[in-house]
């Protein structure tokens, strides 16, 4: 199945912890959809991983990444979300760019940045402590 009908608004920017972020939203009439049972593993993979997460061109990044990167992407980043909630046929799906994994007696987080051409390796490293610190703010204890 191919995804024709759909509403896209955005980029804009949202507020999330100390930072901002591009969102970017997109609305499916499930009635313009011919086989609206397929639709919420049709659309994820149109849109997991984005390019925040892979990077741009889809393909080639995230072949690029599987050949050099060593590195299991398994918690950098998800989606999630409410479905059948609000009302039937109703979702609310995100994707999650900062994720953590719980073991016993420790939680390893995880969190990336964008680079491009002009990125700063100082600043895109700060940045992604800032991230760090906004995930570990909700799992450390009060001192």
């Amino acid at each position: 199945m191919r995804l024709r009908e759909y509403h896209e608004a955005g980029p804009r920017t949202a507020v999330a912890g100390q930072l901002l972020h591009l969102r970017t939203d997109f609305e499916v009439n499930l009635k313009n959809v011919p086989a609206p049972s397929s639709l919420g593993t049709d659309m994820l993979r149109l849109l997991h991983p984005t390019s925040a997460v892979g990077g741009m061109p889809k393909v080639a990044a995230l072949e690029f990444l599987h050949r050099h990167e060593g590195y299991d992407r398994a918690y950098y980043s998800g989606f999630l979300g409410p479905v059948n909630v609000a009302a039937p046929g109703i979702s609310r799906l995100y994707v999650n760019l900062r994720c953590l994994q719980l073991r016993p007696k420790e939680a390893i987080l995880y969190a990336g940045t964008g680079l491009t051409a002009d990125s700063d390796p100082l600043r895109e490293w700060q940045e992604t402590e800032l991230k760090l610190q906004t995930v570990a703010s909700v799992i450390t204890p009060p001192a």
